[in-house]
């Protein structure tokens, strides 16, 4: 996107192949100051792609320290900002209507389906995994300090034997992928948890 942004504003692109200058302030102004340009190519498109490029630079380590996971939350802000950037492309430069650059772009990106999304406050699992799988990418959803208590999970889950899902639980946490914290009796994800979620790559969309 960048370099597409380069030749169509600038004139020029970075070769393939070679790093790309840091898009900072200086450069967006580079950018801002392109004349006879559309706004959405001038303005709005640098901005968009400043703003994904502080997401993925920065939220991660920002986080580390909260407890708080925000990689699913941020891929979908990502996606559909990307979505919108590419719509913008096809509308200015296949001089369509907005609408019919969103049909467009429709037409061309698989719609990727979150492994847990949300409806009216129920939680729903789009695969097809155990209940132990299930547990884990609850659990990593709810993220590490904040954790679940087993009548929650149970609720999140759709579990429908409490006792099975007790079971469960501890067992993940003999194996140190979960722990099932005494004084609360909240279950949460471990980092060895997290990592073997993210191995798996359990967490894939559909």
């Amino acid at each position: 996107m960048t370099r597409v942004l380069e030749h169509e504003l600038l004139g020029r692109y970075t070769p393939l192949g070679k790093p790309l200058p840091g898009l900072n302030d200086k450069r967006l102004n580079t950018f801002f100051g392109a004349q006879g340009k559309p706004d959405g190519l001038r303005v709005h498109l640098p901005k968009a792609l400043y703003f994904i490029y502080g997401i993925r630079n920065q939220r991660d380590a920002a986080h580390l320290g909260d407890g708080i996971d925000p990689n699913t939350q941020d891929a979908n802000l990502v996606v559909s900002t990307l979505d919108w950037m590419m719509a913008e492309l096809v509308r200015v430069f296949h001089t369509v209507t907005p609408d019919e650059a969103h049909a467009i772009i429709s037409d061309l990106v698989t719609r990727e389906v979150p492994v847990v999304e949300e409806i009216g406050g129920q939680p729903v699992c789009s695969k097809d995994l155990g209940v132990s799988d299930r547990v884990l990418v609850f659990l990593y959803r709810a993220g590490r300090d904040r954790g679940l208590e087993l009548k929650e999970l149970k609720r999140q889950m759709r579990h429908s034997d409490q006792s099975n899902l007790n079971k469960t639980v501890k067992r993940l946490d003999e194996k140190g992928l979960v722990l099932l914290h005494p004084s609360t009796n909240k279950a949460h994800i471990t980092g060895m948890g997290m990592r073997d979620v993210e191995r798996r790559k359990l967490l894939e969309p559909v």
